[in-house]
């Protein structure tokens, strides 16, 4: 953003003055939370609109982090009942001109513009006097228009903050600035960059967000050393299907530690993105020495997937950028480069220097918009992979809203459909927010328990996994589908669809040999009833085939061409149109794939039935040496064997009981961490600080049984867990009797 930009008063514009301003109302995105609790007032000053926001009683500021503050008082033009002047063309009025001053010390403040499918962030420097700021609305050619304008006044405080706003205006360059700008773009062309590193063109990450940081502080707080943390947490990723991790704050893992991760991963098929907490303006000589100390070693591995920074850089930081990637690729030329961005408008001014283009899609109440954020960015990458995080977690300020099981799935089969080549979800585990932390839920908490989001993004990722080689080999097809489809859907009355959603979306995927048809349902509250018809006769000799449900039964076969289907909410269903000897190779690629993960669940399933002595030769023997023939023969032994084991495992008395228990008692811990959340975000600190205090034995507990289970002492634990089981049933009730006082 630059300030007192130069006159530019004979130039075309649109100027929205301070009585225009008035009429917009104090609201903002629907699909955002931590604006809707803040008392907001606007009224006409001296000079321009004054916008002020009451922060005094959201007690849930005092658990933020200073440096991320959550809270804000809008004004929007999203809900304003005049919108003109929008949409607005960036292409006639490239840049917006904002004029203002704080009339508090402690605020901050951000200009937002929306664009269909996005928005883009820009923070306000703190300004006391009155100034203009001025902000470049493309980076070329994208977004090509502005549907909509907020001003997002902060507090980092429980305090009262006011912002005082003359105009905005949308503006041509004037020929001084095109010039610049002409000049500018020649020379970022002709800047020699190192080359670029495309993601593996074979490998699609289904990850999940860790913090190195948080894992040391939480095997402190546990009693176990780090590298047990890491196995906890990696083989439990391993059983929830999920092929990659990306680790937060890697800095804090070092050499040693970081060899040991590569060395886990690999064992359990998982690939690492080691984030760097470090800010993106440090000295280009300590990105040098970070990458020579921590990179280099492992340039050559094949279980890293990519670097970055956890922290995504702001439009002006382009050059700090590329110091950052000139330090890492002289460590290191065969990963990629990239980092997530909270918003995705930022995506394009860094679009000639980004190895795999990713953003964070923290958003409540909209699920389906990921499919439209995924597909408006998809031509900014040109060509590149694209990578989407989703929601799974609750921060200090209550925000996002936590997703629902058909939630995260209507998410998942968006994203994939609209051509997105990864998909992770923040966040795996969190410091507890009673103990110094800024987040309230995730997917396993402070403790490594569990979520139904967790069990349902294990279900997911098991299916799509499998499908992955289909949807890496495909792109979504803007162009006619190969033949017309018939469809009816209806919905249920209490259906929560927006009116200009389809209930039912038909997208389409293309490729040299294949078509894909992409069934979802945008529904994620209720079931809906769809029939579908299909040509008698399809264009050449092509068949249909189910692969959604080829994966769940293992059975092959032509689909019929009239079907009925019960959609539940959020479900996909995916359809596979080639001919038919072509799908059937691409059957076997995905048979394949099913094998692979059989195999990976049956081998951290068999380190534990050797440790209680069953007699599992036969089941490993035919795992990893399944019978020649085709991979669908072999699909069928390999289940088979994966069964045999599952059963073995739960006849075993020793080990049944003791999973059992060790559940049970997962479930005490995970809610006593809950109810203490909510007491402290309730205010009452002391109270949770004090309970907490009984809390932490119960996890140190917790987690050394379940290392016990896993070195074969399984009757010593079902006792222990139920001892522990009666404890943390007490501590739970003394919580709850807390927070109804």
């Amino acid at each position: 953003m630059s300030q007192d930009p130069p006159s530019s008063e004979e130039v075309a514009c649109v100027t929205i003055g301070a009585k225009a301003l008035a009429e917009w109302p104090l609201s903002d995105d629907p699909a955002e939370k931590a604006w809707r609790d803040v008392s907001a007032l606007k009224e006409l000053g001296a000079r321009g609109l004054v916008l002020s926001g009451d922060f005094t009683g959201i007690r849930r500021i005092d658990n933020l982090d200073e440096e991320k503050p959550g809270f804000w008082a809008p004004l929007s033009s999203l809900d304003a009942g005049e919108q003109r002047p929008f949409p607005l063309s960036t292409g006639r009025f490239p840049i917006l001109e904002i004029t203002y001053k704080f009339l508090s010390s402690r605020a901050h403040a951000e200009l937002v513009c929306f664009y269909s499918g996005g928005e883009c962030v820009h923070r306000l420097d703190h300004a006391s006097d009155w100034t203009t700021a001025a902000v470049l609305l493309h980076h070329r050619g994208f977004p090509d228009s502005v549907t909509g304008v907020a001003v997002r006044l902060y507090a980092h405080k429980r305090t009262e903050e006011s912002i005082e706003i003359e105009s905005l205006r949308f503006r041509a360059m004037t020929p001084a600035e095109k010039e610049a700008w002409k000049s500018s773009c020649t020379a970022e062309a002709r800047r020699k960059a190192p080359p670029g590193v495309a993601a593996p063109a074979d490998f699609f990450p289904f990850g999940v967000f860790l913090n190195a940081a948080t894992a040391r502080k939480l095997a402190d707080l546990m009693e176990i050393p780090f590298a047990d943390y890491w196995r906890l947490a990696l083989e439990d990723i391993a059983r929830h299907h999920h092929n990659c991790v990306v680790v937060e704050k890697a800095e804090a893992l070092g050499r040693g530690y970081g060899k040991e991760l590569e060395s886990l991963a690999q064992s359990l098929n998982i690939k690492v993105v080691p984030l760097f907490g470090m800010p993106l303006s440090s000295p280009e000589r300590l990105w040098k020495r970070l990458a020579d100390t921590l990179v280099k070693d492992f340039a050559s591995s094949r279980d890293v997937l990519a670097w970055g920074i956890s922290e995504a850089p702001d439009e002006s930081d382009v050059d700090q950028w590329r110091r950052f990637c000139n330090a890492f690729r002289n460590a290191d030329t065969t990963h990629p480069l990239t980092t997530p961005f909270r918003h995705p408008g930022t995506l394009p001014a860094f679009s000639s220097c980004m190895d795999v283009d990713w953003f964070h899609f923290f958003k409540s109440y909209c699920p389906w918009k990921i499919g439209g954020a995924v597909r408006a960015h998809l031509a900014v990458g040109e060509g590149r992979a694209l990578w989407v995080t989703a929601p799974a977690f609750v921060d200090a300020s209550g925000a996002p809203e936590w997703s629902s099981g058909p939630e995260m799935r209507l998410m998942i089969n968006q994203a994939l459909a609209s051509g997105a080549r990864g998909f992770f979800t923040y966040a795996y585990h969190n410091s507890p927010l009673w103990d110094g932390g800024h987040c309230e839920r995730s997917l396993t908490g402070p403790f490594l328990t569990f979520s139904d989001l967790w069990a349902e993004l294990g279900n997911r990722v098991e299916r799509f996994s499998a499908m992955a080689p289909l949807f890496l080999n495909s792109v979504p097809n803007d162009g006619e589908p190969p033949f017309k489809l018939g469809l009816s859907s209806r919905a249920n009355p209490r259906s929560r669809v927006p009116a200009d959603m389809p209930l039912v979306q038909v997208l389409w995927m293309r490729s040299p040999d294949f078509h894909l048809c992409y069934l979802v349902s945008n529904d994620a509250d209720q079931s809906v009833s769809v029939n579908l018809e299909f040509p008698s006769f399809l264009p050449n000799g092509m068949e249909i085939y189910d692969v959604t449900a080829f994966v769940r039964s293992r059975i092959w076969a032509p689909a019929e061409k009239t079907r009925h289907l019960e959609m539940f909410p959020g479900q996909g269903q995916l359809l596979l149109v080639g001919d038919p000897e072509g799908c059937s190779r691409w059957r076997d690629i995905i048979a394949e794939r099913i094998l692979e993960e059989d195999r990976r669940q049956v081998m951290v399933d068999i380190d534990l039935a050797r440790k209680y002595r069953l007699d599992v030769a036969d089941i490993e023997t035919t795992i990893l040496d399944a019978p020649p023939g085709a991979p669908l023969e072999a699909l069928l032994h390999v289940h088979a064997a994966r069964d045999r084991l599952t059963n073995l495992i739960y006849t075993t008395p020793t080990l049944t009981e003791a999973r059992s228990m060790l559940i049970k008692a997962s479930s005490i811990v995970c809610g006593c961490d809950e109810a203490l959340s909510a007491l402290y975000g309730a205010g009452k600190k002391d109270s949770a600080h004090e309970l907490g205090v009984k809390v932490e034995p119960l996890a140190k507990n917790l987690t050394q049984l379940r290392l016990r289970l896993r070195r074969g002492y399984g009757t010593s634990v079902a006792r222990s867990c139920g001892e522990l089981v009666n404890k943390g049933t007490a501590v739970l009730k003394e919580i709850w009797s807390k927070n109804e006082e």
